[in-house]
């Protein structure tokens, strides 16, 4: 794993702590399988209680952050001060050599190479173990993975990956594209007789628990408009299906009071600028959290539980062996594809008979 010193930049003693407490956890999680962005090491390291009790600051009524004496009980260590210290002491230690730079990762920024296979042979082999068919194409609903951040997407993602079901990062409040989209694609599901659940991930703060409202209600105006045009006057998103659940259900799996209370994830100061502000202080009080605050094996199993809880495992395990044998036929297509090349000319004309 490379830990590469592009520059021997001087650190301060008072950070060392900071940076041997963020190495291991990145290795922890690294071992685990996760990609872990900076906001969600911050959060690790606030939920461990690793920052110096010298760095608590509390929020001003104009929403500045100053510094907290020690035994002030609006202090916290949650505050956006700490986390952009540490990104500083991170990006100065990874310079140095003292952080693995695949530890981290950046979900806004990226690019892709082109892939080129000079042996059929290996295409052959690289296509029979990723083929896959529709693990849901029988099932009475289908899912899909929704998550308001797309710096969560390496966490969301691999998991209805596992299950072989669709997600995407609404970046803040979905755009009116994506949504017109996504309703075109339940629209053809639901034709075909498939009801339709969307598992939502937020932060639970006053505009992270209006944006799963905002889902449902926009993504319920274009379906239904498009049902309607089709003649599915009973299948429209509020109307019920045959397993008593909406033809279109958007549940919030996360973030939510009883999980709060229960993981006990770090809190952050309510903003007060938020016009939905007033409310959401009467119904939750004055803190809210962050659904990044979440311990990534957390929201892996909350995402699996909630899946699992809708698919009919017996259907997915017919398909899975279908796919299966695929898979062997394929492999064994790769396997002699040196005996098939040689004898081409006559299983063209076996073919063209």
């Amino acid at each position: 794993m490379p830990k590469i010193a592009y520059d021997r930049l001087a650190s301060k003693p008072a950070h060392a702590a900071i940076v041997i407490n963020a190495e291991r956890i990145c290795e922890e999680y690294a071992r685990a399988g996760y990609d872990l962005t900076m906001r969600a090491l911050y959060y690790r390291m606030v939920a461990r209680d690793l920052f110096p009790d010298s760095r608590k600051w509390k929020r001003e009524p104009n929403g500045k952050w100053v510094k907290a004496d020690a035994d002030d009980p609006r202090g916290t260590k949650n505050a956006d001060p700490n986390y952009k210290w540490l990104g500083g002491i991170i990006t100065d230690a990874r310079m140095s050599g003292l952080i693995d730079w695949n530890h981290l990762s950046d979900q806004h920024r990226g690019s892709a190479a082109r892939y080129h296979n000079d042996d059929p042979a290996d295409l052959i082999h690289a296509v029979a173990s990723g083929y896959g068919i529709d693990l849901w194409e029988d099932q009475p609903r289908r899912v899909e993975v929704w998550v308001e951040k797309d710096a969560l997407s390496s966490i969301v993602d691999p998991v209805a990956a596992r299950f072989d079901v669709g997600s995407f990062a609404c970046k803040g409040y979905a755009s009116a594209t994506s949504l017109w989209m996504a309703a075109r694609r339940f629209r053809r599901w639901v034709h075909e007789g498939q009801a339709v659940t969307v598992l939502y991930l937020g932060d639970h703060d006053p505009s992270g628990l209006d944006m799963g409202r905002d889902v449902e209600d926009r993504l319920s105006t274009f379906l239904a408009h498009d049902l309607r045009a089709l003649g599915h006057q009973d299948r429209l998103p509020y109307e019920t299906a045959d397993d008593g659940l909406p033809w279109l259900e958007v549940r919030r799996i996360a973030l939510n009071m009883d999980q709060i209370l229960d993981l006990n994830p770090p809190p952050n100061p309510t903003k007060l600028g938020d016009s939905r502000t007033s409310r959401y202080v009467e119904e939750y009080g004055e803190e809210c959290w962050e659904l990044d605050a979440v311990d990534p094996p957390e929201m892996d199993a909350l995402i699996s539980d909630a899946i699992r809880g809708i698919r009919d495992e017996d259907l997915v395990s017919a398909r899975e062996a279908e796919q299966e044998e695929r898979r062997r036929m394929l492999t064994r297509l790769s396997e002699n594809y040196d005996q098939i090349e040689s004898r081409w000319d006559e299983i063209a004309e076996l073919l063209d008979s």
